[in-house]
């Protein structure tokens, strides 16, 4: 948004990802210094985003086939009459030189077109008339930060040839890509991003694509996307190159402006390096929805992933609004039999119940095993237990009730889901039942602590019965198996040493610090 060629807004990609088909949240901003006396102009960029763009999972045109926009100007007069000038009738468009924009996919610009007065008064615009809309959707305020701009980080040229040239950042970014160039006007410069290199030095796989159409400034030109982030360490730029070309490369990342709340220090300068990654990596993450991870199978909320990281991100961020809203989410979107989709916000073309609980999916070639419904008995807790949230525990409690039922309903004889994923899904169930009975307790609801320690006790006999040998070892032989079994205490004395036993064996060939 810009008001007489003033940036009023200053984010990235806002409103972000919402629920469409349900709520929209709005972002209000104080625009005093960007008015004038005399004409003023409001010229907003309209993009694709989640609405109309890609998210990462299935095709675009989630939720629609058009972006939309509703705006509102409120000014408070010296008389003290209010005035609002809002998005209606009388407003036009035009096409920008952004000829097409996905968030994922990536971005299409012809700087040739680019009008520096575009939202100045002294342009005579000579527009379109807008298509007014259905505008019956809930609206809200934003209730957590924007997604903005965090910094810069300056990539180094890893290699040079005829066709490309690779530029390579210290570790994988989100964000967008700066490049500063000198080309003659009609040159076309292409990006390509990716996170990890082949044998051969070329890009293993490429996440999205820019294309540049150069407009010849002098002495140079800086060429960046608006609608388009990329989850990447590499980015291979090819095109209309010459040689001795004189070009340069920074990134802008992206993310929610988060507090890192945590270090780590040690004598050991590789699991420094290594925690130092790690709380970056869990800080990209953070978008207008908690990404599972940052490749574009990963860019959504999907709820078994992120379940595994909520405490990681609670202990190192000062995150609680951001993961918050998207709790709040969870149990808006709870199906009648009290699970969840796979993913929140889900898209309304994608079928919430095809994603719910112990169904593997794929997104963009990527396996999610979705035993999901646990992230809300998760977040909620860890909000109360990391940050003494007790109001996230009233809010979730009632869904989690409502979840906890159907799964006894659905699963009587205890062992949840089927097979390859039983033992996990059993496993998860017990640690979600036994933590509502320590909710049920913090909240002083003792007849349901009884009943839930009751329903915890059913599953770990159940278990043992099916995935615990007479000697104590499992039949899933593997170290995340053995390492569950032994957090959760689910074994006895005697077998706890087999199992201890066991867990050494299985370690002794991991590398535990991974090459950095």
């Amino acid at each position: 948004v810009e008001i007489n060629g003033h940036d009023v807004a200053g984010k990235v990609l806002a409103p972000g990802w919402c629920d469409f088909e349900h709520e929209v949240s709005y972002q209000a901003y104080d625009v005093t210094a960007a008015l004038d006396a005399g004409e003023n102009v409001i010229g907003v960029l309209l993009g694709d985003g989640a609405y109309s763009g890609r998210t990462g999972i299935g095709e675009r045109e989630h939720y629609g086939s058009k972006p939309q926009l509703i705006a509102q100007l409120h000014l408070q007069l010296a008389s003290g009459a209010r005035l609002v000038i809002a998005s209606d009738e009388l407003w036009q468009w035009r096409p920008s030189w952004i000829l097409a924009a996905d968030q994922i996919a990536g971005e299409s610009i012809d700087w040739r077109q680019f009008d520096p007065l575009w939202s100045r008064p002294q342009r005579d615009w000579n527009g379109y008339p807008v298509e007014l809309c259905d505008t019956s959707v809930r609206l809200h305020a934003s209730r957590q930060r924007n997604v903005s701009s965090l910094g810069s980080v300056t990539a180094e040229l890893r290699s040079v040839d005829e066709r490309r040239l690779l530029f390579q950042l210290p570790q994988v970014c989100v964000g967008r890509a700066r490049v500063t160039c000198a080309l003659p006007c009609g040159a076309i410069l292409k990006l390509r991003y990716g996170s990890a290199l082949d044998d051969q030095g070329e890009l293993a796989e490429a996440t999205g694509e820019d294309v540049h159409v150069v407009a010849g400034l002098e002495p140079a030109e800086r060429l960046v996307s608006r609608f388009a982030t990329h989850a990447f360490r590499y980015v291979e730029v090819s095109g209309d190159l010459r040689p001795g070309l004189d070009i340069t490369l920074a990134v802008e990342t992206s993310g929610q402006p988060v507090t890192r709340t945590a270090a780590f220090h040690s004598d050991h300068a590789g699991l420094n390096d290594l925690f130092d990654r790690q709380c970056n990596q869990l800080a990209a993450s953070l978008q207008s929805v908690p990404f599972a991870g940052l490749s574009n199978g990963y860019r959504q909320g999907w709820l078994a992933d992120n379940a595994l990281r909520l405490k990681s991100w609670l202990m190192t961020h000062a995150c609680e609004p951001e993961l918050g809203v998207w709790l709040t989410g969870i149990v808006a979107s709870q199906l009648e039999d009290g699970s969840f989709p796979a993913m929140v916000p889900t898209p309304p073309d994608v079928e919430a119940t095809l994603l719910s609980d112990c169904r593997p999916v794929e997104a963009d070639g990527v396996q999610h095993q979705s035993v999901c419904s646990d992230a809300l008995v998760e977040g909620a807790w860890q909000q109360f237990r990391l940050r003494g949230d007790r109001r996230a525990l009233e809010a979730a409690y009632p869904a989690i009730c409502r979840y906890l039922q159907g799964l006894a309903q659905r699963f009587e004889d205890h062992i949840r889901g089927e097979p390859p994923a039983d033992f996990y899904a059993t496993l998860g169930y017990y640690r979600s039942v036994r933590t509502a009975s320590r909710m049920a307790g913090v909240l002083g609801k003792l007849a349901d602590l009884e009943d839930f320690e009751y329903q915890a006790a059913a599953i770990a006999a159940a278990f043992r019965r099916r995935f615990v040998t007479p000697d104590g070892r499992l039949v899933a032989d593997e170290l995340p198996a053995y390492v569950g079994v032994l957090n959760q205490n689910l074994l006895e004395t005697t077998e706890r040493t087999t199992a201890l036993a066991e867990l050494t064996r299985l370690s002794a060939d991991k590398t535990l610090v991974p090459e950095l």
